[in-house]
């Protein structure tokens, strides 16, 4: 898992719209709640699972799990 050094490499990695979905008041909110701990890049529905599976460990083996039981069933 890609270790982050700061909040501005999360907010990069963000589409800026200031959702609210993830229940934070603006991207540059999340990002700094994902550098502290208390949030995790997968709970943005708008960033792409391929740049979660990059960043955040969970999220990549779960991809994982599923592109294997994908591949078994088709």
């Amino acid at each position: 898992m890609t270790q982050f050094n700061n909040t501005m490499e999360i907010f990069k990695l963000l589409d800026k719209s200031n959702c609210k979905e993830c229940n934070k008041p603006t991207c540059l909110a999340f990002a700094a709640a994902v550098f502290q701990g208390q949030k995790r890049l997968n709970e943005c529905p708008h960033l792409d699972r391929e740049a979660i599976g990059k960043y955040d460990e969970t999220e990549s083996n779960q991809m994982t799990m599923e592109q294997e039981r994908d591949e078994a069933i088709g």
